[in-house]
């Protein structure tokens, strides 16, 4: 068998059995089915990189195409929420840029933060809310919802009446930590499982 070929992109379009005009990827993803065309043909090794490196980015462009897809789905399923206002879901809205923060992101040793702390995060707030409009039948007023320490997201409401700050866990096993304060007598703190955050809403309701 004599030395192999070697063609660049230019030359491919060439090849026996091609048709000079077909589009350049799709030769490539056609299977060799001629095998004195295969044993005699040698695809430069650099083009075939350049292939692949370029589907790697289409793959990255499809995937944050996806990600845009799922963060408008979230906004929808929270904009239909009867338990939020307007201010409630444009804070929500923004709150997903937190899930952009990797590793690091304050130039110290700061966690990254995940989908899943998110989504614990607004299932509280959705029971909470809820609670509270069933209760008061008002709209609980928007927290400020911050990254926190260790993977955990932050729930902050502070008015001139009184602050809490509850900080949403990462880990599954662990519980909700509190802050509250009226600025004269009464502080409040410690940990809570988040089912029994009853208490953390009679606070809110005497200062709201």
């Amino acid at each position: 068998m004599g030395k192999k070929k070697v063609y660049d992109a230019n030359d491919l379009v060439y090849l026996k059995g091609y048709d000079k005009d077909e589009n350049l990827s799709e030769k490539l993803d056609r299977k060799i089915i001629d095998s004195d065309l295969y044993n005699s043909t040698e695809v430069n090794k650099d083009y075939i990189l350049k292939q692949i490196f370029q589907r790697i980015s289409n793959l990255d462009e499809e995937m944050d195409s996806l990600k845009d897809t799922i963060n408008k789905n979230m906004i929808l399923s929270y904009n239909e929420n009867e338990y939020f206002n307007s201010e409630m879901e444009r804070e929500l809205s923004y709150s997903r840029k937190i899930l952009e923060l990797k590793d690091g992101w304050d130039g110290e040793h700061s966690r990254g933060y995940m989908e899943k702390t998110w989504n614990k995060m607004f299932n509280f707030l959705e029971i909470f809310s809820k609670e509270y409009r069933c209760i008061t039948n008002y709209f609980l007023s928007k927290p400020f919802i911050d990254p926190g320490l260790d993977g955990g997201i932050d729930l902050h409401w502070k008015t001139n009446k009184f602050e809490l700050l509850l900080t949403i866990p990462e880990k599954d096993n662990e519980p909700l930590s509190y802050y509250g304060d009226d600025y004269k007598s009464n502080i409040i703190k410690g940990t809570l499982e988040l089912d029994n955050y009853r208490v953390l809403l009679s606070w809110i309701k005497i200062f709201q």
